[in-house]
C-alpha cells in the first residue's frame, strides 16, 4: 500500500484537479521539452537534493502548552500584538509549538534514512528537511509502485513525471513507516540535481552555512551545455581572454592542484590548448583565477590570448582586432550599470570594431542624439576613433 506525498506534482496547477502538460509551458520554458523516454544522461547513481516542508505540531499525542494560540489566531492578531508575543517566546518554545513536532520529524528521518538518504538536515523553524539522495533510492523511496514514472533534465531543472498521465505524476511513500512519513509532509521540492563527484558537503567559513562544491563541468552538465566529448573541448577555437593577470597556470598549479583539479573533469592535462600572454602571473587569486579556470573546464583544448590588461576599451579593442581569435571572454566591465550611454559605447566598440577588424564594409550609421558624428575605424586610426566616440557617448 502506498501514500500520497502532498503537493508533490510539479504540473499541478493550483486549481484542484487542474494540471499543466509540457505543451503549456512557453517555448525554451524548463518542462516545455521534456522526452516521453527515460534519458540515458541520468545515472542511477547520480544524486539530487531534495527539501520536504513538514506541518505544523498538531498536538495529537502532546497536551497542548498553557499561553498557547492557534497559528490562524495568531495571524489574525494586529501586527503589535504579535510581535509582542512571539517576542515573549524563546527559540525553543517557537520550534516546539509553531514547529513540527518530535514525532513527525522522527517519521520523516526515519524514512529517509531507511532508504539510504544521505546528509539529512532538520531545520524545524523553517519546518523543514532538506537530503542527498541517488535516482535509485529515491524511486524507491517514492515510486516504488509506479514503474512508468520518469526522471528527466529540462532547462537546467529536474522534472518527475508519468508522460501518459501528468495528474498521476504524484510521489507516493510505500513500505515501512510510509503512512507516517506521508502525513507528516505538506510539500516538497528539487533543490537541484548533482553529478556523483560534487555530493561532499562543504562548510563556509564565513556563515558557517553548508553547501557543495561543483566543478564548472558539472555546472554545465546541469544546465545542458555540451560536454566535453560533443564540443571536443574547444580544440580548434581560440579564446580572446580580457585584461585578466596573464597566464594563471604555474600560479594555480602550485602542489599540482590545478592538474588535479583538470583531471577529476575527467580532462587529459597533456592536450590543454596553448597559452599567450603579454604579461605574468600577477598572483591575483580572484577574478583573473577564477575566468581561467572556467575557461580551462569547459574549452581545455582550445587556444587561449589574454589581452595586455590596462584601459578597459583598449583591452576589448586589441582582441577584436586579433583575426586569430575566435571568442571573446571577459567578466570585466565599467562599474556603472545604470549608465545607457556607456552601454551604447560597448555596443558601438563591438559593431564598428568587428568590421573594420574582418575589413568588411562599414554597418549603417547609429543615430542618436548622444553623438553629432558617426565615427568608422579603419585599422590606423583605431584608438583615436574609438577613444572619441567612447567619449561623446559617455559625457
Amino acid at each position: 500500500m502506498s501514500f500520497v506525498i502532498p503537493n508533490s506534482n510539479q504540473f499541478s496547477t493550483g486549481v484542484p484537479g487542474a494540471y499543466y502538460t509540457p505543451s503549456d509551458f512557453t517555448v525554451f520554458a524548463p518542462g516545455n521539452d521534456l522526452p516521453s523516454t527515460q534519458s540515458s544522461d541520468i545515472q542511477p547513481d547520480d544524486t539530487i537534493v531534495m527539501r520536504l516542508m513538514l506541518r505544523r505540531n498538531p498536538f495529537t499525542t502532546d497536551t497542548k502548552p498553557k499561553g498557547y494560540i492557534k497559528p490562524q489566531r495568531l495571524l489574525d492578531l494586529s501586527y503589535e500584538k504579535q510581535i509582542q508575543f512571539t517576542q515573549s517566546l524563546n527559540q525553543n518554545k517557537l520550534e516546539s509549538w509553531y514547529g513540527a513536532s518530535d514525532s513527525d520529524i522522527k517519521a520523516v528521518t526515519s524514512y529517509l534514512e531507511l532508504h539510504n538518504a544521505q546528509d539529512i538536515s532538520v531545520n524545524n523553524e523553517q519546518r523543514t528537511v532538506e537530503f542527498v539522495i541517488s535516482y535509485e533510492n529515491l524511486r524507491q523511496a517514492f515510486m516504488s509502485e509506479q514503474p512508468e514514472m520518469l526522471f528527466n533534465l529540462s532547462g537546467g531543472q529536474l522534472f518527475y513525471y508519468n508522460p501518459n498521465n501528468y495528474a498521476d505524476s504524484y510521489l507516493h511513500s510505500s513500505g515501512e513507516g510510509a503512512e507516517a512519513f506521508a502525513n507528516a509532509i505538506i510539500g516538497s521540492q528539487i533543490v537541484g540535481a548533482i553529478p556523483p563527484k560534487a555530493t561532499n558537503r562543504v562548510k563556509s567559513e564565513a556563515t558557517g552555512e553548508q553547501g557543495y562544491n561543483y566543478y564548472p563541468s558539472e555546472i554545465a552538465d546541469i544546465y545542458s551545455f555540451p560536454s566535453l566529448r560533443e564540443s571536443a573541448g574547444g580544440k580548434g577555437v581560440t579564446i580572446g581572454l580580457v585584461g585578466t593577470g596573464g597566464n594563471m597556470y604555474d600560479l594555480l598549479n602550485q602542489n599540482n592542484a590545478f592538474d588535479r583539479y583538470l583531471k577529476n573533469q575527467g580532462i587529459n592535462i597533456s592536450k590543454l590548448g596553448k597559452v599567450t600572454s603579454p604579461n605574468n602571473s600577477n598572483g591575483d587569486f580572484g577574478e583573473s583565477g577564477m575566468d581561467y579556470s572556467i575557461i580551462r573546464s569547459i574549452a581545455p583544448y582550445a587556444d587561449l590570448i589574454v589581452s595586455s590588461g590596462g584601459y578597459l576599451y583598449d583591452s576589448y579593442s586589441e582582441l577584436i582586432y586579433d583575426d586569430r581569435i575566435d571568442i571573446i571572454s571577459s567578466s570585466l566591465s565599467d562599474n556603472i550599470p545604470t549608465n545607457a550611454y556607456l552601454n551604447k559605447s560597448y555596443n558601438e566598440l563591438f559593431r564598428m570594431e568587428r568590421y573594420a577588424a574582418k575589413q568588411l564594409s562599414p554597418p549603417p550609421a547609429t543615430k542618436d542624439p548622444a553623438i553629432t558624428e558617426t565615427y568608422y575605424f579603419p585599422r590606423a586610426s583605431q584608438r583615436h576613433g574609438l577613444q572619441t566616440v567612447i567619449h561623446r557617448y559617455c559625457q
